[in-house]
């Protein structure tokens, strides 16, 4: 058996945790929705901006029932990718999820971002209710996905 030692786990390589480069820090904010913004697919609301060298680790969204019926669903991502940290959670009945979407686990923002909740599929009967979103990210300025 073949055992490769990446970049990171050389004995040179600092320990994650140690020095601020490997701190993780948060983004997070509520955003009160009306039933207007609930009604277009892609309609969207900026939240925040991560700085840039922001590598992704972790996002949740926590919803108030938004839709009497069943059709509403959220993104979350970017201007670029629209569900690049999140795709198609239900806003149909109150809920949270932390499932981060692959595209976003390890993603480095080389630029400050905003981030962006966007409506995947329109509410078929919009409630107005609130969005509780968090993204958690490192600042790695040497980072590289695969090693």
């Amino acid at each position: 058996m073949a055992t490769t030692t990446g970049t990171k786990a050389s004995a040179t390589a600092p320990i994650p945790g140690h020095g601020y480069h490997y701190a993780v820090y948060s983004r997070e904010c509520s955003v009160a929705l009306a039933t207007t913004q609930l009604d277009n697919a892609d309609d969207g609301v900026e939240l925040f901006w991560l700085p840039a060298g922001a590598v992704v680790v972790g996002a949740q969204l926590r919803v108030t029932d938004m839709d009497s019926s069943t059709g509403l669903l959220f993104d979350l991502g970017d201007a670029v990718d629209d569900d690049r940290l999140l795709v198609a959670f239900s806003g149909q009945a109150a809920g949270h999820t932390a499932a981060l979407a692959a595209a976003g686990w390890g993603y480095l923002y080389t630029a400050a971002t905003k981030i962006i909740l966007s409506v995947n599929t329109a509410a078929t009967t919009g409630v107005a209710g609130t969005a509780y979103v968090q993204v958690s990210f490192r600042i790695d300025p040497n980072y590289v996905l695969t090693t």
